[in-house]
């Protein structure tokens, strides 16, 4: 029996808002003195005290990247061991928005919010947008503090950190969705931010770890689950539930967002068993899995059931595994070791003083690259390049025999892979699924499938003989 664990995220992460110039971001930095004092036609500018602060709950560690052109990074590591771990961790690169949440009942405000207007916009005072950024399409970028705090920093476009960023105080009672995605550095193409909904089409390569996510509106439930610890007046927690989302007022008190992260992708982990006595001196040189590759994702929307992300199922390529080059830092990107493609220098090799041949899964594994991200799907084809050195005597030098074998990987049929929808069992994002393959000499490979958590989860007991491989 083989104990495997599905995925549930526990941990949580602050991120707060830094400043921006009040010529790129009009009415979130300042707020306007109408008491006559003016040295301008509005009035005069005064700072404001009330930090927008917004933190995420991550759904364990994820890929991110900086903004310069690298391969993709990989799924994103606990960054508590070596240097570029931690350099991954600090120096990743997020998007945020946040968006008025809904009309009105009494107010000014009785109109959807739109999405396609930005936080600078004349005269607008961020009754549609709160946080964009610069760059009208893609959002604000932010990163995680190097202390490991979990508080984000919002940057200028010249990627330093700024200065807190506050709220309007024209309208304390408004409330905002807040919305959060990374995209590593997947291709995009089409960017697109219209009046109810922002996307845009991607193609990615197997390295890149998409996640996106938004805060929960503020009901009761969730005041009493996220927040319980901010001591509230009776008057304070009714005004903050009847605005409904996060605000000016709701973070005086204490009450700041959290935006659910969630991986659009599945996760590969290749292991390579010694099976028995013939594996000697095999070499494994490449693996590549046949996937979809382009596909649209809407990381903004006013009717959350249009957010998410769709892959073509009739454009599909070869992804490389990749592995890390830890012979160089990457200077041009992010500081970690970037991805390369795989070596032919795992060496698979049988022990016969520690492994057996009655349960190859026992034996001693080597892992093969840096694991691969790929969309959901039913089934996968896998390509294995690998060679052999055999001697014909014990006096004749090796000669090297190489093999491809091909096989197909669908889903394990247990309950955590059924796809209601569908009616299929299929590889989920936000999952990662180990493809355990047993090596023998000069004949052809073997493979299980299992799956185990990405972040912290649950239980489920699996017996691997009961599931379904062709």
């Amino acid at each position: 029996m083989k104990k495997l664990l599905h995925y549930i995220s526990v941990i949580a992460a602050a991120c707060i808002v830094a400043a921006c110039s009040s010529d790129s971001y009009p009415g979130l930095e300042y707020e306007f003195d109408t008491s006559g004092n003016s040295n301008s036609e509005e009035g005069q500018v005064v700072d404001l005290g009330t930090p927008l602060r917004v933190f995420v709950s991550e759904q364990g560690f994820y890929t991110a990247s900086a903004l310069t052109e690298t391969k993709g990074t990989g799924p994103f590591v606990v960054p508590d061991t070596t240097v570029e771990d931690r350099n991954h961790y600090s120096k990743a690169i997020f998007r945020l928005y946040a968006f008025r949440d809904r009309p009105e009942q009494q107010g000014p405000f009785d109109y959807v919010p739109d999405y396609s207007r930005r936080s600078g916009d004349t005269n607008d005072a961020n009754v549609n947008c709160l946080i964009d950024g610069t760059q009208y399409e893609y959002g604000m970028p932010s990163h995680l503090r190097s202390d490991h705090t979990g508080e984000f920093q919002m940057l200028r476009p010249n990627l330093i950190n700024d200065t807190t960023l506050s709220y309007s105080q024209r309208y304390d009672n408004i409330g905002y969705r807040f919305f959060a995605y990374h995209l590593d550095d997947a291709k995009v193409t089409n960017a697109q931010r219209e009046g109810s909904h922002i996307y845009y089409d991607i193609d990615i390569d197997g390295t890149q770890d998409i996640m996106m996510g938004q805060s929960q509106k503020l009901t009761p439930e969730v005041l009493d689950r996220r927040h319980s610890t901010v001591n509230l007046t009776p008057g304070q927690r009714d005004k903050v539930l009847n605005i409904g989302n996060y605000s000016s007022y709701s973070s005086n008190l204490g009450i700041y967002p959290i935006v659910d992260m969630k991986h659009m992708l599945a996760r590969l982990q290749f292991r390579a068993y010694p099976a028995d006595e013939s594996c000697h001196l095999v070499y494994i040189d490449s693996i590549s899995i046949f996937s979809k590759y382009s596909g649209r994702i809407t990381v903004a929307a006013r009717d959350s059931s249009e957010m998410g992300i769709s892959f073509n199922g009739t454009q599909r390529k070869w992804f490389k595994l990749k592995r890390r080059d830890t012979t160089k830092t990457n200077k041009d990107s992010i500081g970690t070791y970037p991805l390369v493609d795989l070596t032919g220098n795992n060496l698979i090799e049988w022990n016969p003083a520690t492994m057996s041949n009655a349960d190859w899964t026992k034996n001693e594994y080597t892992r093969l690259g840096a694991d691969m991200l790929v969309p959901a799907d039913s089934t996968y084809k896998m390509v294995l390049y690998y060679h052999q050195k055999v001697s014909k005597n014990e006096t004749s030098p090796p000669e090297t025999h190489r093999f491809v074998s091909d096989f197909t990987l669908p889903a394990p049929h247990i309950d955590a892979n059924y796809d209601e929808a569908s009616g299929r069992w299929v590889y989920k994002p936000g999952k990662i699924y180990y493809v355990r393959i047993a090596v023998y000499g000069m004949q052809q490979p073997k493979f299980e499938v299992d799956l185990d958590p990405w972040g912290d989860g649950g239980g489920l007991e699996v017996d691997p003989e009961e599931q379904y491989y062709p």
